[in-house]
């Protein structure tokens, strides 16, 4: 089976991966395809709605502020394409959901729960590395307390953007409640 990491360019720096984050993503996907498919399938569509989600509420949908026109358009196509994904995606999770019991879609939730502890902790590495960028590219170095309030503000706001706006998305809610009632409740969906 081919590894889904196997394709990353050599020098995959110029698009943010360095070279610490490259060597943990095996890890991290290994991690992740330990878990069955329908716990991937329905954290990917929670992420691929919340994505979508994002667009509506920041870009499509805007206040007073524009954003930059063409910034608006590859968030559109982007939109596009996370539709077409949760389409899919959505078929999938009905395809594996008629082949389980009412007690295996309820302990799918736990491999939700524990893929997202996976995300959680990328959160983390990415925040750190977002910490090292901006001092680089400040010419300084933060002071303790700076480093410790802008990590915090960093991770909630990284947390908040992709893990809640995904998982509280209106469709997510109710593929979880229509698979199992008490699976979404280990989400916090009633």
């Amino acid at each position: 089976m081919p590894k889904p990491y196997s394709k990353l360019p050599a020098d995959t720096r110029s698009v943010g991966i360095s070279t610490r984050t490259r060597s943990a993503l095996p890890r991290f996907c290994e991690a992740t395809l330990a878990y069955p498919p329908l716990p991937r399938f329905l954290l990917l569509v929670a992420f691929e709605w919340g994505s979508q989600r994002h667009y509506v509420e920041s870009v499509r949908d805007p206040g007073p502020e524009r954003s930059d026109p063409l910034y608006v358009d590859i968030l559109k196509y982007h939109w596009t394409e996370e539709n077409q994904h949760t389409k899919v995606d959505v078929l999938e999770i009905a395809k594996l959901a008629r082949t389980m019991s009412p007690r295996e879609l309820t302990a799918a939730f736990e491999g939700v729960q524990g893929l997202a502890g996976l995300v959680a902790e990328t959160f983390v590495g990415q925040v750190d590395q977002e910490l090292a960028t901006f001092e680089s590219a400040a010419g300084r170095s933060l002071a303790e307390r700076e480093r410790e309030t802008l990590h915090e503000a960093l991770l909630r706001s990284m947390e908040a953007i992709w893990a809640e706006v995904a998982m509280t998305h209106p469709s997510f809610k109710q593929v979880a409640l229509e698979l199992s009632k008490e699976g979404a409740a280990k989400l916090g969906i009633a």
